[in-house]
């Protein structure tokens, strides 16, 4: 689960980190890329296509919470919010119920048997997903997507259309986090309407845990380090269950992980390591 969220916190990067956003529908699209995936797969489509489509169907919210931001002058946050909150009533209406089972329908996973092949799986998966957002970035549509959050003004005046590329990263960060939703419920057997409530309170700690780790000197470090973060922080949580940890402080548990990871960044990152990676090289 550790890499499956990973590829969550990649797509928290490319909106937070890249493009600057702080983008709250991806606790709305997780969730789609979930239900889309979870009916597709019930109605006897292929498993990887029913994938491809949540994938598409959660770039889509991506878009739309672009086009509030750029084209009707919603703030930041407040998009974000919007966006999520009809997606809770779409992804119902998707589902038809809250919770949506698949248990018994092929999936991905039954090619996998046994944990140990799962989790070699998810790792490739997200190693996959890193690769391909590296060799993003590194491409001069990367650079430019990368400027354009790191300095708008001077990005538009050497001539870059900071709302087109802004929809764009919302739409690719989106799409990352519904492909790891619709994995998430071929893995479980099945989409829920809260699987990604506090799903944006959870990547952010794995974010502050990876670039404590591995300080984000440039894209690369970034990257690694967010999906180191990602897995060290689903070690922490299974360690505390395993401790005696009820499963009703683990919100709790989260919050106060995430003060003590911000906190520790603070005092512990040098100027290089805390300087913006927008524009720095890979």
């Amino acid at each position: 689960m550790g890499f499956i969220y990973g590829i969550v916190a990649l797509g928290l990067v490319i909106s937070f980190r890249v493009t600057g956003f702080v983008d709250l529908t991806m606790e709305g699209s997780f969730t789609t890329g979930a239900a889309i995936t979870a009916v597709s797969v019930s109605n006897g489509v292929n498993p990887f296509l029913a994938l491809f489509l949540g994938t598409i169907f959660g770039s889509m919210a991506g878009f739309c919470t672009g086009l509030l931001h750029t084209k009707a002058g919603v703030s930041k946050l407040l998009s974000g919010i919007i966006m999520m909150t009809i997606l809770y009533s779409l992804n119902l209406r998707i589902m038809g119920k809250p919770n949506y089972s698949i248990l018994g329908k092929a999936a991905i996973f039954d090619l996998f048997q046994g944990n140990i092949y799962r989790t070699l799986f998810n790792f490739a998966v997200a190693v996959c997903v890193l690769l391909l957002l590296w060799r993003l970035l590194k491409t001069d549509f990367g650079l430019t997507l990368r400027a354009v959050g790191e300095n708008t003004q001077v990005a538009t005046k050497l001539g870059a259309n900071r709302s087109i590329f802004i929809i764009i990263g919302l739409m690719i960060s989106n799409a990352a986090v519904s492909f790891a939703g619709g994995i998430t419920a071929q893995n479980n057997g099945f989409a829920d309407i809260g699987m990604g409530t506090g799903l944006i309170i959870s990547t952010l700690a794995a974010l502050m845990i990876g670039e404590s780790l591995l300080p984000p000197r440039n894209v690369s470090r970034l990257l690694i380090g967010v999906l180191l973060g990602a897995v060290v922080y689903q070690l922490i949580i299974v360690t505390g269950l395993r401790m005696g940890i009820g499963p009703w402080d683990l919100k709790l548990a989260t919050g106060i992980l995430l003060a003590l990871a911000v906190v520790v960044k603070k005092y512990a990152r040098t100027k290089e390591d805390s300087c913006n990676i927008g524009c720095q090289t890979l």
